[in-house]
């Protein structure tokens, strides 16, 4: 586990703010170590006192490009210091499941899945009770695939991980306190009898879980329309805008800002570094290349959006970062050791830190 994730857990712990992974609990050393995406699910009253926990340890809320938001699903993202990794935490203030990007279902099983989370010995992070995260993957599946995909190895792998952890009484009792109706709880626990997804009739058990849903749902489709509405107009959008303006990734919650780095392997490492997860450009400023103003105009647009934009200092681009200095002030260039990736990475996320104090700062004194 990577030190920064380590932290997280004992500041939640030490905060008596309950928590839990809620899916993917098959692979959750890989969030744990930088590879994946942490899914935590946090109670949405202690909101406010997560988002100032994640801020004291130096996670930064990112902010999702519009067609990829979630009502109480937020983006935080931290830095590693000893490893220099990025770790991307999922904190969920509801359990959210359906098309991806767009999660246009609710599931009933909150507080549920707070009460009963277990406590994984092997990875030291609390975890989904095995029953509910069955009972959910079960959902997920039925809601967010088409019937062709169902059986996908990256479902097969999570769903014999879970069988292999739950007993039928342990079921039983679930499926009760969960509010399945004794009709439908049949359906359910004919999962336990098959080691295999492609074996079971998905038919029955899409219709028992619609029933949980629906009362706890509104508009499920119409969301999914406007996302797909939205999508469509993005993507039309995407066709006239030129590359120095188009948006893939997170986006920074503050201002974005132009970081000149010495040499252009650096500056390939630090994109890949931040791209993982976070929108970073690679700007070529060499005179012969760009209209200087031009340049200036869409630089501006990009860091309003929040964009990181990183610039080769190459001795062919003096008089274009001067042009640049001139124009834009927030620029930014270490000289104290740059050819170390580790003090680079660790200063550019220092910055981002900072800028984002001073705009929650700013936002407090004019409330």
């Amino acid at each position: 586990m990577l030190n920064v994730c380590k932290e997280l857990l004992d500041q939640f712990e030490k905060q008596n703010i309950l928590y839990c992974h809620w899916k993917g609990n098959d692979h959750v050393y890989k969030g744990l170590n930088g590879i994946g995406d942490i899914d935590i699910l946090v109670s949405i009253q202690m909101k406010e006192k997560c988002s100032v926990l994640l801020r004291s340890i130096n996670f930064v809320h990112v902010i999702t490009q519009k067609e990829q938001r979630s009502e109480n699903i937020e983006d935080w993202i931290g830095l590693d210091l000893p490893s220099g990794k990025l770790v991307h935490l999922h904190l969920h203030y509801e359990l959210k499941i359906g098309h991806k990007y767009v999660n246009e279902y609710n599931l009933p099983f909150n507080d549920l899945s707070l009460k009963l989370r277990e406590y994984d010995s092997v990875h030291n992070i609390y975890v989904q009770n095995p029953c509910i995260e069955l009972l959910i993957l079960y959902s997920r599946i039925v809601l967010e695939k088409s019937k062709d995909e169902r059986s996908k190895n990256k479902y097969q792998a999570s769903f014999s991980f879970l069988i292999n952890r739950i007993s039928y009484g342990d079921f039983v009792s679930i499926l009760k306190e969960a509010g399945i109706e004794k009709g439908a709880q049949e359906e359910f626990l004919n999962v336990l009898s098959h080691k295999s997804l492609e074996r079971i009739n998905f038919e029955k058990v899409e219709r028992e879980v619609k029933k949980i849903i629906i009362k706890n749902t509104n508009f499920a489709q119409l969301k999914y329309y406007i996302w797909k509405y939205r999508i469509t107009i993005r993507k039309i959008q995407m066709r006239y805008n030129n590359n120095s303006t188009t948006i893939t990734k997170k986006l920074l919650p503050a201002r974005g800002f132009i970081w000149i780095l010495d040499d252009n392997d650096t500056v390939n490492q630090v994109k890949e570094w931040l791209n993982w997860k976070i929108e970073v450009k690679i700007i070529d400023i060499k005179l012969g290349n760009r209209n200087p103003k031009r340049l200036i105009n869409d630089l501006e647009k990009y860091l309003n959006l929040g964009g990181i934009a990183l610039i080769d200092n190459s001795p062919d681009c003096d008089l274009m970062i001067t042009n640049l200095k001139e124009n834009i002030p927030d620029i930014f260039q270490e000289k104290e050791n740059p050819s170390n990736l580790l003090i680079v990475k660790t200063v550019i996320w220092k910055t981002i830190n900072s800028r984002e104090k001073v705009q929650l700062d700013s936002k407090i004194a004019i409330r």
